[in-house]
């Protein structure tokens, strides 16, 4: 089963690899807002078709309420009754709108966190601190290949906690109690390793640079330091979930009216 899990895993961080492709050589803005714009179609696909009959319906006849209550204003006792029908036509409409908006929430969760192993972190330099625990009772070994671990290394004992810098030049692997630990990056558009563990997580399902380590020997779980990514756009300094949120918006948006123009 968990085999399974992690395969599925890796071929949907693979179909966000490919479609990345073409953002490779550009700035990152574009291969963020390129997937968000992606993941718009599924997010509008699951609230259209989730959507119930009459959906439109329910919203233009609470707002004809609100209408009545300004042409009756004069009338106190219509005031109210066109009141509690406008407001109990609104929680039908909201109650309405529940599984279309949840079945929407299920790409964009997917995507979330694809999105952010690619274009919401970074190396914060040269160097990197990487800190491991375990449960194992020996100390466990540190060697870098591809990557200097620079001393001192400090280890903890209660609990069991080995903390260090690592020297990266591009993209290496630091050896864990024999388990190899992908670190750095290669280019851009690629996840960039956050953590690393030997349990199957759903963060480690949905989130690629979230490393799921296999092979037998203690349990392991650490992190990778790194810092969030902000970008520039029209001026505007934001960090990359706005922009996922607003180029996501915008691609459900348009492909949710172009399927209504299609529609019959």
């Amino acid at each position: 089963m968990g085999e399974a899990l992690l395969g599925a895993a890796g071929l949907v961080s693979h179909l966000y690899s490919v479609a990345a492709v073409p953002a490779a050589s550009r700035s990152p803005v574009f291969g963020l807002a390129l997937l968000s714009v992606l993941t718009g179609i599924p997010m509008a696909e699951a609230f259209r078709l989730a959507s119930p009959r009459g959906l439109d319906s329910l919203m233009r006849q609470a707002l004809s309420r609100i209408a009545g209550m300004i042409l009756h204003v004069d009338d106190p006792v219509s005031v109210i009754r066109l009141a509690l029908s406008s407001l109990w036509r609104t929680l039908v409409f909201l109650a309405a709108l529940l599984l279309p908006m949840l079945l929407a929430a299920v790409p964009f969760m997917v995507s979330y966190g694809q999105i952010e192993s690619r274009f919401g972190r970074r190396m914060p330099g040269d160097t990197v601190v990487v800190i491991v625990g375990t449960d194992g009772i020996q100390p466990v070994e540190v060697r870098g290949d591809g990557v200097e671990v620079l001393p001192p290394v400090v280890r903890g004992v209660s609990p069991q906690t080995v903390a260090f810098r690592a020297a990266v030049a591009g993209r290496g692997t630091i050896v864990l109690d024999g388990r190899e630990v992908e670190i750095g990056i290669d280019r851009a558009g690629t996840p960039v390793p956050s953590a690393f563990s030997t349990s199957i997580t759903i963060a480690g399902l949905l989130d690629p640079s979230v490393r799921i380590l296999t092979g037998d020997g203690p349990e392991l779980d650490g992190s990778i330091s790194l810092e969030p990514v902000r970008y520039r756009l029209a001026g505007i300094r934001s960090g990359w979930l706005v922009l996922y949120i607003v180029f996501s918006s915008l691609g459900a948006t348009a492909w949710f009216l172009l399927a209504m123009r299609r529609r019959p």
